[in-house]
């Protein structure tokens, strides 16, 4: 009711009726309960997901396991037939006693081999570890494929039952091989799955099986190509024996054309997961508590992430780190970009990309470009002082550039960092307008700091914008540097960049390099300095001074 009806409003509160306080008391505990036993929930059900996710994981990794330890016996046990053949490679082209007896001796020490064999240039078996033939038997020529081979399933005449050979081509261009049975194998995987499932050797480029045990069945409609085999891979999904399956394959190292299958059905494998426990019925109240207590203090404080970081610099919780820039003609360290990170007490090191935006939207970034330029004048006084001339890269934003103070403070630390730049990014710089960035960035060469565009290419500033303003270095971004030597659309964007700050006379950056063939790519290219892995990460100054610039002079 308003003053103009002619009732005389008061001050004074109304008093509450003790029901209605006791109601208002009650309310403020209905949202951190509600807010509780969602947690609980909700933690609850990720715990009892997590374990099942976590039995789950056991299951298959036994499967898994199952596949790779058969797979890495077969390899010990094809490895030291491949040694064994090795050793006896020096025996070609003779097939006296001597010849006879070391084959024989090295047969009794293969249990699994059942002969051993020389096969001459012309594709003849004319010696094994039995005898010399009389008759030279014709099988065929060894391939010029050096290494071990695998030949089979065949079945060999003697044997009357199925073997398989592994293979050395040798100097004469001859073949040593060893035959074994496929049955000393088969009895090796027996028993390693389920009688619903099936272990078996098989061909990873066609998928053929060559020895079995259980019934062989593959996934359908599989999003992935299954053969050839690419590596250690798990499929899981409906087979065409209709049933739902897990299926695993291993490749052999010593010879990755093979592989190691081993499948096993899901209700087999996933049966029984999880056993509720009492006590966890004790520790969801205990959860409950706790988030309900909490939540009645959160109630009470709101986070401020604006708080957080003025508190952030006046606790000076940042901290600099230093990445290396390299002349790319000389290799030696002529420069450094400062980065900031952020050692939050409670969370951690944080990266910049969780509290720069909020910093930009806040204005406090000038604030923490100030903690920035003093803690780097302050740490990087030795580097400075054996390298006075020594680059030092500070990232600003187009806030900087419109600010009189930031600017004057710029201008004042190129006293105690002579090779002072300032990085803004191609975005930042054409955000404003021409007039407001060429009077800052005129004031600033006026005083002797450089001027870099960071990540040049990515937005639109042409060459008649770049003649305008006194910028004194380019930095490509680092997603040209990665697509150089590609079809990508970028990969010649680099080019462009090199012909347009030859044309202005401007020192050019390359970041992102990260191999020594990128490193020698930029080189050819011409491109004057190089930032990356490959010449070094982001780390203190101290660091720096003991890693880099003191191992360039003792190198010069």
């Amino acid at each position: 009711m308003s003053n103009r009806e002619g009732v005389r409003l008061t001050n004074q509160p109304l008093p509450r009726p003790s029901g209605l306080r006791e109601l208002g008391r009650l309310k403020e505990y209905v949202v951190p309960a509600i807010f509780s036993l969602t947690m609980t929930f909700i933690i609850g059900a990720a715990f009892l997901f997590d374990q099942i996710k976590e039995s789950k994981a056991e299951r298959l990794h036994s499967l898994q396991s199952r596949a790779e330890v058969t797979a890495q016996w077969i390899d010990q046990n094809f490895s030291e037939i491949n040694q064994q053949l090795i050793g006896l490679e020096r025996f070609a082209g003779r097939c006296d006693d001597e010849v006879l007896f070391q084959m024989r001796s090295t047969l009794f020490s293969l249990s699994q081999v059942v002969e051993l064999g020389f096969v001459n240039p012309t594709g003849e078996l004319d010696c094994t570890s039995w005898e010399q033939l009389d008759q030279p038997l014709k099988v065929s020529k060894a391939p010029q494929q050096y290494g071990l081979r695998f030949l089979g399933p065949l079945v060999v005449e003697f044997m009357r039952q199925p073997a398989f050979v592994l293979a050395r081509t040798i100097r004469d261009k001859g073949e040593i091989n060893a035959l074994l049975r496929v049955s000393w194998l088969r009895e090796q995987i027996r028993n390693r799955t389920s009688n619903l499932g099936f272990i078996a050797l098989i061909d990873s480029d066609t998928g053929v099986p060559i020895v079995l045990n259980g019934d062989y069945t593959l996934p359908l409609n599989s999003k992935e190509k299954l053969f050839p085999v690419d590596g250690i891979q798990t499929f899981e999904g409906i087979f065409d024996n209709g049933r739902e399956q897990v299926i695993h394959f291993a490749p052999l190292l010593t010879l990755p054309h093979l592989s190691v299958v081993v499948s096993d059905e899901s209700n087999v494998l996933y049966t029984n997961l999880v056993t509720v426990q009492p006590m966890w019925f004790l520790a969801g109240s205990g959860v409950f508590l706790f988030f309900l207590a909490l939540s009645i203090l959160l109630q009470r404080y709101i986070l401020n992430p604006a708080h957080q970081l003025k508190h952030a610099i006046q606790q000076r919780e940042f901290f600099n780190l230093y990445q290396p820039l390299r002349c790319s003609e000389t290799g030696q360290l002529v420069g450094v970009e400062v980065l900031v990170r952020w050692l939050h007490p409670s969370e951690g090191l944080k990266s910049p990309v969780t509290f720069i935006p909020e910093a930009e939207s806040t204005g406090l970034v000038k604030q923490m470009t100030a903690l920035q330029l003093e803690q780097c004048a302050e740490e990087l006084a030795p580097v400075l002082a054996e390298l006075p001339e020594l680059w030092v890269h500070v990232n600003i934003s187009a806030q900087h550039l419109i600010d009189r103070r930031s600017i004057e403070r710029f201008i004042a630390y190129k006293q105690k960092i002579p090779g002072l730049v300032l990085e803004i990014t191609e975005g930042h710089m054409l955000a404003l307008s021409s007039d407001l960035i060429r009077q800052s960035l005129q004031q600033l060469k006026a005083a002797g700091v450089r001027i870099a565009i960071d990540d040049f290419g990515t937005g639109y500033c042409g060459l008649s914008y770049l003649r305008e303003l006194p910028v004194d270095i380019l930095k490509a971004d680092k997603s040209f540097i990665a697509a150089m030597g590609t079809d990508a659309v970028n990969a010649d964007v680099l080019k462009t960049i090199l012909t347009l700050a030859r044309q202005l006379n401007l020192t050019t950056v390359a970041e992102g390099v990260e191999t020594a063939e990128q490193d020698q790519q930029l080189r050819t290219m011409g491109v004057d300095l190089q930032q990356g892995w490959h010449h070094g990460y982001p780390m203190t100054a101290e660091a720096l001074l003991n890693t880099h610039l003191r191992a360039d002079t003792s190198s010069g």
